[in-house]
């Protein structure tokens, strides 16, 4: 059975967006909420609070890390895993590195951020860049990766809006505690979901349609 690239690409590019709707409604909900949550659960203890810094670092880590995930599984599909065999152990001598200078030469309160950041240079720069290469060197072409390229672009600048826009909105609210918690959460759901909605319109029509004919 011949294999037919551009309909697999297609597919691949569709279920992309699908899924970085639901990172980037993901991560404008943990960028807001994330510092008002751990406010209420060590009860504002100073000694316990982390910088905010701390929390974006979060956020980065899980949308850099979400965001091959569809690549990913295209790539086990296409049973490419030879091609890459040398990347585990690359990216981890990388993350052993970074981490080991960031812990010790970075400030005592930073420690952790120097360990969740360098965890994200291993994903950004090595892993990420290293299975697209194998993927659309191998299956796909340098022309499809481009347009894939163009679209994580994309789909960053528009998390990045996001998470700033739920951010914004959830620092209004001026209650505190669990019912602050609760009303910023109503917020950021608002926020965050009726963005998602607006710019995965068609997305979401789509599914909405394919259920209906069920």
């Amino acid at each position: 059975m011949k294999l037919d690239f551009k309909k697999n690409f297609k597919l691949l590019m569709r279920m992309n967006r699908l899924c970085m709707s639901v990172v980037i409604f993901c991560a404008a909900m943990m960028t807001a909420l994330y510092q008002p949550f751990i406010s209420v659960w060590v009860k504002n203890d100073p000694d316990l609070m982390r910088h905010a810094l701390t929390s974006v670092l979060m956020v980065v880590y899980f949308y850099v890390m979400e965001s091959r995930q569809v690549l990913m599984s295209f790539k086990s599909a296409a049973s490419l895993w030879s091609q890459d065999r040398w990347k585990p152990i690359v990216e981890g001598a990388v993350n052993l590195g970074t981490n080991i200078l960031f812990v010790v030469f970075l400030p005592e309160a930073y420690k952790l951020d120097g360990v969740i950041f360098s965890t994200i240079i291993g994903f950004a720069f090595i892993q990420i860049p290293w299975e697209s290469h194998v993927m659309f060197t191998v299956f796909f072409s340098r022309v499809e990766s481009r347009l894939w390229w163009r679209s994580q672009l994309r789909f960053a600048l528009i998390a990045v809006a996001l998470c700033a826009a739920a951010w914004w909105a959830t620092h209004l609210v001026p209650l505190a505690g669990i019912a602050g918690l609760a009303v910023k959460g109503v917020v950021a759901f608002a926020v965050s979901a009726g963005a998602v909605l607006a710019f995965f319109r068609g997305d979401v029509m789509s599914i909405v349609k394919s259920k209906g004919r069920k």
